[in-house]
Order: structure tokens, then sequence, then C-alpha cells
């Protein structure tokens, strides 16, 4: 029972996010029923937790500090870290006007950062047991390479494109095995398991949220930029849906229409890219409520027999 009520609560919520808006609407009374069923399943999971035999999160483990801590902090950095593997390339299809493969490889100095980071600092988190410490350095520096892409347009140099995506694969390397090493130094050895596959779970539920928000937020942003911005430039009446149809369709356009669509676009991407920046900032200041392992030992309440 507690799995399906867990299943179904966090199913109506990811299909909440992803068919409100241009499906549903985000108020419409099919979308909040979706909602209001993620809510009271969620409320009807945690009232069987409480009671079950073997539950499947020991819910008591989640008034700890050495545990909430680094899993919002999970939480919060999955809403804004799958996002970016399609805005990155999507922001050079079309801002920055390159071919497909060249937007693909896009994301290579991402995946090289994030290797390297984090085969560096899991090797010095092991040794040193200073988990907080290179969480939100992490963080630190997605957050500084977010607000450093928000700059970006289509005159920026690949050379400084490809750097602001290295930073982010730099920043968010560390952050899966420290999260994670964290939460099992945290806790008992018979919760090793739960410790292991909070984290996992957390950031794939936040994952796919994040990506529908953001992506609704892009193109709620650029409607705007639109509105704004492009539709001085053509004859009243013309729909603006037609001018954004695609790369092509873009790159198709007279001057100075195109230039108008290109901008409007770098905005919307802005606009996004500095909304993940918020949500890394709360991400960075839950990490600091995290423990390291010497202090999370001290935290820990006595160990009790279990029946």
């Amino acid at each position: 029972p507690g799995a399906a009520l867990l299943f179904c609560s966090v199913g109506s919520l990811i299909l909440y996010t992803s068919w409100a808006g241009a499906a549903l609407g985000w108020a419409s009374p099919r979308a909040l029923a979706l909602l209001g069923a993620s809510v009271g399943l969620g409320a009807g999971f945690f009232s069987w937790e409480r009671r079950a035999a073997e539950p499947i999160i020991e819910l008591s483990l989640l008034r700890l500090r050495a545990v909430w801590a680094p899993l919002l902090t999970t939480f919060l950095y999955g809403l804004s870290n799958f996002a970016i593997t399609f805005l990155l390339p999507l922001f050079a299809l079309v801002v920055r006007g390159t071919s497909a493969v060249e937007a693909g490889l896009g994301l290579m100095p991402l995946t090289l950062g994030l290797l390297l980071s984090g085969i560096v600092v899991g090797w010095l988190a092991s040794r040193t047991q200073r988990y907080r410490r290179y969480a939100t350095a992490g963080l630190a520096t997605y957050a500084a390479g977010l607000v450093l892409l928000s700059t970006t347009g289509p005159d920026t140099p690949r050379l400084v494109f490809w750097g602001y995506s290295l930073m982010l694969g730099l920043g968010s390397g560390p952050l899966n095995p420290v999260l994670i090493a964290s939460l099992q130094n945290a806790v008992e050895e018979r919760y090793l398991g739960v410790a292991s596959s909070l984290p996992g779970f957390s950031r794939a539920v936040a994952q796919t949220i994040g990506s529908s928000v953001l992506g609704a937020l892009l193109g709620l942003r650029f409607a705007a930029h639109l509105r704004s911005d492009v539709r001085p430039l053509v004859a009243p009446g013309t729909s603006l849906d037609g001018l954004a149809a695609s790369p092509d369709a873009i790159r198709a356009l007279a001057e100075p229409l195109r230039s108008a669509v290109i901008e409007a676009y770098r905005s919307a991407f802005a606009d996004t890219f500095l909304a993940m920046f918020g949500i890394i900032v709360f991400a960075a200041f839950a990490a600091r409520f995290m423990l390291d392992p010497s202090r999370a030992s001290r935290a820990r309440p006595a160990p009790h027999t279990v029946r």
C-alpha cells in the first residue's frame, strides 16, 4: 500500500506539471484535480508509513538535519539540473545559429567537467569528510555558470560559450556523490539502503518537474518578448507563431525581423537561466545546513531495537 500511494502521488504531480499549461491550463479543473490527488495521496502515504511495520521510508529520519538538508539540496538542484541538457543545445541552435552537430558538441565540455570534478572532488571528500564544503562550492560554481550563460548571445565566441558549459559540469560533477555520501554517513547501518535510494528518487522527481516547469517558463517568456519586441515590426493581424516554428524558419526571415525574433529567444533563455540561478541559490542555502560525518554522528539519536 505504501508503494502504491507513493507511486500514485508522485505520478499525479508529474502529470500535473507535464499536462498543465498548454494542454490543460495551470488552473483548469482537470489540472487542479491532478494536483489535489497528488496532495491527498501524499498525505495518505505519510499516514500509512507512520504505522507500517516495515515502512518504505523511516519517517523519523526526515527529522534529522543530517538527512533533510542534503535531501532538500538534492531536490532543489535536480529542479534545474536536467533542464540544462536540452536548453543548451536549443540555445545554440536558435540563438547562435549553429548546426545540430555543433549544438550537441556544446554538451561535451559540460560532460567533461562533470567527469573530472566528480573524480577529483569525490577523492578529496572521501579523505577529508568535508561534504558540506564541496557541495556548497559545486553549487556556487554551477550558479556562476548560469549567470554567465544569461549574458551570452549570437556573437558570443564558441570557446567562451563552451567555457560556461564547462563551469556547469565542474559545479554539478561533485554534487551527486557528495550528497549521497553525506546521507549514508548520517544514518545507522540498517538504514543505508534508504539513505542511498532517497537522493536518486528525489532527484528523478525533481528533474521531471523542473524540466516541465522550466520548459513552460521558456515558452511563456518567449511569447512575452515576441509581443513586446516583434509585434511592432509585423503587419497587424499577422500570427507570431509561424515566425519561430523552427530554427530554419527563423533563419529564413528577413532583417530586421530575424534579429528581433532571435533577440526575443535570447531574452527568454536569459530569463530562464536566471530562474534556474534562483533555484540553485536556494539549494546552496539548504546545503549550508548539512552536517559533516563527525558532527552528524553526535547529532544522530541513539540506536534502538527493532521489534
